[in-house]
């Protein structure tokens, strides 16, 4: 058995597993690595590293022990599997560093942190299956039915300031059961004190409360609200994020969001679901109604299904920016908090460059460092640029120089032979217009075009007037001979986070298509593989109106 390193005595008494590895094999392993994984450290010293790792993560974790006895630059931080005596998967997050001989990996569990993410993907998806719902009461069955599998609690108030009802529950069996058992009659319907917390979250929007059974007695009152908090309490549902519910533009619910492994940091995935769950609900709100006039108006058939179609498409429409809103107000929460320890890593560079002559690998890992937090901040710009409303300042603007400046400006990020092709009409007339948001919407195009051509070709500008459904529009074609898209690609071009680039953040044509909403424009493709692209966008020359859209 190999000797125990001197060097590594000092992690006897670390709570934290760690083990050594010397040429493949583990020449030292401290008690708790032993006792997390269930075993003696002396059947850890002396066998192969790899064997603790589960058989689908070998090969990965092997490579990355290889590069690094290569002095490649490898990520020292990563989340693996390892497998305990007793057959156990384990999640970890390893920690590596490299000595002159040997490496030292330090491992923390990270199963609890693994059972959140599911839980909350989980509870994204339970969101998005909810517009396929046509009625208030299928809505909230379908949340219900599938929180206990999340170990989750559903409560949905309405509130007058002064008392609030419940309207609905979904909770587990033996929950309810005893806490009707305690109020003596069913539970939606009770009414009860709009306690302190509930009236903010009326005004605020939103709040964590890290002590619901207490709120819950509040809201009770005498001595059932303290049985109600003891029962609450004992069932482990101790925490809650409460969001007000916007149905069709009007605060109407309260919506508490019940579960013992809640925290704050869920919050933004937790408004993200409320508005999935309000969009769903206005738009069954919006076919209830329509069905109700439908039934009073059964002798005019053909004008009902004309309005079963017309309220399919406000319905979508409204998902739709329901869930553009959500995920532009999820990107500006992450974007603000990502910016912060941004700061910090530029600061520091600029710190250690002035105080420290890097050389060797260590000055390429900190280029390395430089070049991926330049690359983040690129994808933070990205997302705050998304997130920010619309301000459309509407005069009359020439297109022609607009487009040739946007133009240019994409040429210049690339070094190939790219060959500009403009045909801008003479007699062009300037159109009310905002500049800015017509040179970033046409900029966007024209840098997708470039980067469609990296090996050269033709980019090619066409600005023209025309006359089309008795409105006058300036059209714009934008064109590549670059290597075309998939019909596939195709229909997901415009929506956000969606990218077939390595490095994209899938925003781009995104921001473009609500800039062409916010102008009242309209825009178009056609795309052909191995032959390019070409986008058409058209803009009325009738006077717009000055806005400010989401």
């Amino acid at each position: 058995m190999p000797d125990k390193s001197l060097s590594y005595t000092k992690l006897d008494s670390s709570l934290q597993p760690t083990i050594v590895i010397r040429s493949g094999d583990i020449i030292y392993a401290n008690p708790a690595m032993a006792g997390f994984l269930c075993t003696t450290v002396e059947n850890l010293q002396g066998s192969s590293y790899i064997n603790y790792f589960a058989e689908d993560e070998r090969e990965r974790i092997s490579d990355r022990y290889s590069h690094n006895n290569l002095s490649e630059h490898v990520i020292s931080d990563y989340e693996t599997v390892l497998i305990s005596q007793d057959g156990m998967r384990k999640p970890v997050r390893a920690i590596s560093s490299l000595t002159c001989t040997d490496f030292i990996v330090s491992f923390n569990d990270i199963s609890a942190e693994i059972a959140r993410r599911k839980r909350l993907d989980g509870l994204a998806k339970i969101g998005a299956s909810l517009q396929a719902e046509c009625s208030i009461e299928a809505v909230l069955n379908s949340v219900s039915e599938q929180f206990e599998n999340l170990s989750l609690s559903l409560v949905t108030l309405t509130t007058d300031g002064t008392r609030s009802e419940i309207t609905f529950l979904g909770a587990s069996t033996q929950l309810i059961a005893a806490i009707r058992k305690t109020i003596g009659q069913d539970i939606v319907g009770i009414r009860g004190l709009t306690t302190p917390l509930l009236h903010i979250v009326w005004h605020k929007g939103v709040v964590f409360d890290d002590n619901a059974p207490k709120t819950a007695g509040e809201f009770f009152g005498g001595k059932v609200g303290e049985r109600i908090r003891e029962i609450m309490q004992e069932a482990g549902f101790t925490k809650s994020g409460i969001i007000r519910l916007d149905v069709e533009g009007e605060p109407t619910y309260l919506l508490v969001i019940l579960g013992g492994w809640l925290s704050s940091e869920d919050m933004p995935v937790f408004r993200l679901f409320a508005s999935q769950v309000a969009a769903a609900l206005t738009g069954a709100r919006m076919i209830a109604t329509q069905k109700a006039v439908a039934v009073e108006n059964a002798r005019l058939y053909k004008d009902l299904k004309h309005s079963y179609e017309t309220l399919e498409e406000t319905q979508r429409q409204l998902v739709e920016r329901e869930r553009l809103a959500a995920i532009g107000e999820l990107a500006a929460v992450v974007a603000h908090e990502v910016r912060n320890p941004l700061n910090v890593i530029f600061n520091s560079l600029g710190s250690l460059n002035k105080i420290i002559k890097f050389e060797g690998n260590a000055k390429i890992l900190l280029d390395i460092i430089g070049e991926e937090a330049d690359r983040l901040n690129r994808i933070v710009n990205d997302l705050l640029d998304y997130a920010r409303p619309v301000v459309v300042k509407v005069r009359p603007e020439s297109l022609t120089r607009i487009l040739e400046e946007a133009v240019t400006t994409a040429l210049e990020t690339s070094n190939a032979d790219i060959r500009l092709e403009s045909n801008i009409d003479s007699d062009l007339p300037a159109i009310p217009t905002d500049a800015r948001l017509v040179r970033q919407m046409v900029l966007n195009i024209a840098m997708n075009a470039v980067q469609a051509m990296p090996q050269g070709g033709v980019l090619s500008l066409r600005a023209t007037t025309q006359r089309e459904n008795a409105k006058n529009n300036v059209r714009i074609d934008i064109g590549d001979t670059g290597t075309g898209i998939t019909k596939e690609v195709i229909e997901k071009i415009f929506k956000p986070f969606f990218t077939t680039k390595s490095t994209g953040t899938g925003l781009g044509l995104a921001i473009v298509k609500r800039i062409i909403d916010n102008l009242f424009g309209e825009i178009s493709l056609k795309s052909e593989l191995g032959a390019g692209t070409t986008f058409t966008i058209k803009l009325p020359i009738e006077e717009i109106k000055q806005t400010t859209n989401n």
